[in-house]
């Protein structure tokens, strides 16, 4: 099963996760709330729909995504690492 490391930034602070799951897609939320607690218990993000994460052109394996927020955007990079 693969490895993916989230690095998101939020507010001028970074957050670094990392999962072991067949697919970072279903887990974004769950990632973005251990990386920003604070962030999961406002009602504004647990209302937002994530969107769909966009691949990183001429790069293997690394996705990204951005969310605007009322108190400023959080952006998220995956990276995804075989065994």
């Amino acid at each position: 099963m693969p490895l993916y490391t989230f690095v998101m930034s939020y507010k001028g602070r970074t957050a670094v996760y990392q999962h072991r799951k067949s697919n970072f897609k279903g887990w974004l939320s769950q990632v973005i709330a251990a990386g920003f607690p604070d962030l999961a218990k406002d009602k504004a993000f647990t209302t937002i729909r994530l969107g769909e994460p966009e691949a990183i052109p001429n790069v293997a394996h690394v996705w990204r995504f951005s969310v605007k927020l009322a108190e400023g955007e959080l952006m998220v990079h995956v990276v995804e690492t075989k065994n």
